[in-house]
């Protein structure tokens, strides 16, 4: 089988990625108070690349089944706040999972590749929506990007750390928008978050806890299916990718690749890039830490069904060192008895498919949503009527995004307007890394440091190098 690296960015160089990470320190460290996203849309963006008011932003959607579906359609309703986007062309393998888009939108060119897309369309639409399975990111969010269009990326952004490190390179260069998927990053919850614990509302926070009862997909299979014919509506070849060259079966595609180290990123790849966000703007979880990680069903070609990770960060500028502990699959985060008990007495239960838990040591700060949608609660629940009856809660000194919209956000971007959200040049690489870590500490089974300084795992065995900078089949 022909692979290569594409593009070149070889075991040799990927050290030489930490300069990335210095100079997206220095573009997003203007003070504590810098608002989530912190590289303001003119600092880092080529206004060579905007699309004016006067015109519509012209969008290519390349994944148009599932989450593909569901971002476009919250990109057109935007329409009705002002928007002002199009739907000038769509790409997908799979005719079938991409049917109902294909539909709606009848006057949008249709693709299978995106690399004719480019080629041939590349003067019809303005920004790309990726939404492919993940190991499909970084490749065409790179030829998006060398085209000079704008991107949202579906989370992770990327698959491997060297793909985060070179997206960040591009992005910074061409200076183009460029944002992951983590809408949550553009909610009231996030903001609050990072309000309540900036302004000392529960002390010095020592510990975290975040969780996802993901996988909700097959994780743990032993060996790959029996080859079966595939389906006349899909081209399996370019579902496939860059990726091994796999026989189809439909116990992949849709949805199921998650499971698969060739195409997914796990439990921790699909759902830390939410959860963790938040923390990670709260705690300036930034610079070096190590990792450990525990894995229950882990095989040769699929990701656990359980997980447990922990991540320790230092003293980093004035707070103290912390421990963040992430659990998924059967291994939940354990209930705090604060949580205290509902109406009929019986103990409140964590939120089953995801939340976040700071423990500080002045108190307990709960978000009891995935995406960080709800506002955060202090625990006891008396806790919380307190400090509101004695007004202790923050005042909102982040701004906020119209709408809470991440959607919105991303096009007013591509317009010079507003201020990134999870910018693929700062904080969507800082926690796909972190989760990308959390991975390569499932699969290896050692503790491993991320060295921000120089852009490299530190404690990765040789035999294990691949994971980091994998190579591309041709095809």
């Amino acid at each position: 089988m022909k692979k290569n690296t594409l593009p070149p960015f070889s075991r040799r160089t990927f050290i030489q990625a930490g300069v990335l990470l210095s100079l997206a320190a220095t573009l997003r460290g203007q003070s504590k108070n810098t608002p989530p996203g912190a590289v303001t849309a003119t600092s880092r963006l080529n206004p060579k690349f905007f699309v004016g008011e006067d015109k519509p932003l012209r969008l290519a959607l390349v994944g148009c089944g599932g989450q593909g579906s569901w971002v476009i359609n919250g990109m057109v309703a935007a329409n009705e706040h002002g928007a002002n986007c199009t739907v000038t062309a769509l790409c997908d393998p799979d005719a079938d999972k991409a049917a109902k888009v294909f539909e709606k939108f009848p006057d949008a060119p249709q693709y299978k590749d995106y690399r004719k897309l480019i080629a041939e369309k590349a003067g019809a639409f303005d920004a790309a929506i990726i939404a492919t399975p993940d190991h499909m990111h970084f490749p065409i969010a790179m030829a998006m990007m060398q085209a000079g269009k704008h991107i949202y990326v579906e989370k992770p952004m990327a698959h491997t750390i060297t793909e985060v490190l070179k997206m960040k390179e591009t992005a910074l260069k061409i200076g183009v928008v460029a944002e992951m998927g983590n809408h949550g990053n553009a909610f009231e919850g996030t903001r609050l978050q990072q309000e309540w614990i900036q302004a000392g509302l529960i002390g010095n926070v020592k510990e975290v806890h975040a969780w996802t009862n993901r996988p909700v997909w097959p994780q743990g299979v032993e060996n790959w299916y029996p080859g079966q014919p595939v389906p006349e509506t899909m081209d399996w070849n370019l579902w496939l990718g860059v990726s091994e060259k796999v026989p189809y079966n439909k116990a992949y595609a849709p949805f199921k690749w998650r499971g698969y180290f060739e195409w997914g990123a796990g439990a921790i790849g699909d759902m830390a890039v939410h959860s963790l966000d938040a923390p990670l703007r709260a705690l300036d979880l930034r610079g070096d830490y190590t990792v450990n990680a525990e894995a229950e069903g882990l095989t040769d070609i699929s990701w656990p069904t359980a997980a447990r990770a922990v991540f320790d960060f230092p003293e980093r500028n004035g707070r103290p060192a912390l421990k963040l502990r992430w659990f998924e699959g059967q291994w939940q985060a354990p209930r705090p008895e604060e949580l205290g008990n509902d109406e009929a007495g019986n103990p409140i239960e964590l939120r089953k498919d995801g939340g976040c838990m700071y423990y500080g040591d002045k108190g307990i700060l709960y978000s009891g949503h995935e995406h960080h949608a709800a506002t955060p609660q202090l625990l006891p629940a008396e806790k919380m009527a307190q400090a509101r009856k004695d007004k202790l809660i923050p005042p909102k000194t982040i701004p906020r995004v119209p709408r809470g919209s991440a959607y919105m956000n991303w096009m007013n971007l591509c317009r010079g307007k507003g201020l990134p959200g999870s910018d693929v040049a700062d904080t969507a690489a800082d926690v796909t890394i972190m989760a990308l870590m959390g991975n390569l500490a499932m699969r290896t089974g050692k503790e491993l440091k991320w060295d921000s300084a120089n852009g490299r795992v530190i404690g990765l065995p040789d035999e294990f190098a691949a994971l980091i900078d994998k190579s591309y089949r041709n095809f």
